[in-house]
């Protein structure tokens, strides 16, 4: 049943099939929820983001390709004082290399740019959002059994770059206008997983692949050292550290097709804030 994976771990996500293909396209659909209510805030957001992909062999050890996407967020806080909507797009190039049978490296590089629509009250203003993200990975795939284990490293790190945002509205019949100063700031995460899965086959010749990933996550660097500001407007410094579970199944239809659908929860030791996300993913080589 082993064979049914491939002995080598896979260069990327969508090339987890039992055959090396030239092509590889693939699609993913992801939502996130998160709440956050620690210290007095009464935060909620949702985003949504479709991406498609494409990545080429370049030698039976490395592949590249780019990948597009839309991104859309919906946020609130402060108990409904502050609203905020934004939609955009994503771009960037990708590419990874097998370093032995049993581990890979991958790069990546995005662009996002984003348009931003905030509401404070009875003031509201848009803003454009830029981010310029390079992430770096180490994946690997060992057998016990017949079990798979596959541990990943990753590390990335962002830049966001936001311009000025021009608020105005009417409080009691008067105009109100101000300029709310852009900014930049500088994101760091870096990331520990191990998978558990296990691969079944079917009668009818299709493989499923159920699975468990634990993580570990750590923000090395944040805006404002980490600072958020809370619900009386004081400020707290909450941990960079958490752990995450997702869980989901794969199912190659063919040597040449790959299904998967997970959930997962990514705020584990951070009491108060909760983050929900769910994942449909399809990958086809030729």
């Amino acid at each position: 049943m082993a064979q049914a994976i491939g002995a080598e771990v896979p260069l990327t996500p969508g090339r987890d099939i039992p055959v090396e293909t030239l092509w590889n396209a693939w699609t993913e659909v992801t939502g996130t929820r998160t709440t956050d209510e620690r210290y007095g805030l009464s935060n909620r957001n949702t985003q949504g983001n479709l991406t498609v992909g494409l990545d080429r062999q370049i030698t039976s050890d490395i592949v590249a390709g780019l990948s597009v996407g839309s991104q859309t967020n919906h946020g609130s806080g402060y108990r409904g004082n502050l609203r905020t909507d934004s939609d955009g797009f994503v771009i960037g190039p990708y590419a990874a290399l097998r370093l032995s049978p049993a581990w890979a490296a991958d790069a990546s590089f995005s662009y996002t740019r984003l348009d931003s629509d905030a509401e404070i009250s009875v003031l509201s203003g848009s803003a454009t959002v830029q981010s310029y993200a390079t992430t770096l990975g180490l994946s690997g795939q060992y057998v016990v059994n017949e079990w798979f284990i596959r541990p990943k490293l990753s590390v990335s790190y962002t830049v966001n770059d936001s311009d000025t945002r021009n608020m105005s509205g009417i409080l009691a019949g008067i105009p109100i206008a101000i300029s709310l100063p852009g900014g930049n700031s500088d994101y760091g995460l870096a990331e520990a997983y191990t998978e558990f899965s296990r691969l079944f086959a079917l009668n009818n010749g299709i493989y499923v692949i159920p699975y468990l990933e634990l993580g570990v996550h750590y923000e090395y660097k944040r805006a404002n050292d980490g600072r958020i500001q809370t619900g009386d407007f004081s400020y707290a410094t909450p941990s960079g550290w958490y752990g995450s579970v997702r869980t989901g199944v794969r199912a190659q239809l063919s040597n040449n097709v790959l299904l998967e659908g997970g959930v997962g929860y990514l705020s584990l030791g951070q009491n108060g804030r909760d983050v929900w996300e769910g994942k449909l993913r399809v990958s086809v080589g030729f």
